[in-house]
């Protein structure tokens, strides 16, 4: 048993320092009953896919945010962000503390 062992608990629960702008998270067609999430801080990006050519083909659109703010995202769910509504598409990574969601708009 290694000497970090018991940290591994209290490092999953935690989110250190994660900025961002106010965003609140809404249930989509799949499971309504989930809702509406507290208040929580997330950050856009935008990710461009290119072709050998360096020809821009499209823009991914990502919203990053606490996992303990909405726990399991699914498509349809939609997330009010700066003013707009984007839709959840896909679950793009599980950070354990963080989740990173493609939308779209």
């Amino acid at each position: 048993m290694s000497q970090f062992d018991g940290y591994k608990t209290a490092l999953d629960g935690a989110v250190f320092n994660f900025y961002g702008d106010p965003a609140t998270i809404t249930a989509g067609p799949l499971k309504p009953e989930r809702g509406t999430s507290p208040e929580t801080v997330a950050t856009l990006d935008y990710d461009d896919v290119r072709d050998d050519m360096n020809a821009l083909i499209s823009t991914l659109i990502y919203i990053e945010y606490p996992k303990a703010a909405w726990p399991y995202p699914r498509r349809g769910d939609k997330i009010t962000m700066k003013g707009k509504v984007w839709t959840v598409h896909t679950l793009e990574r599980d950070n354990d503390t963080t989740l990173v969601v493609e939308v779209t708009q």
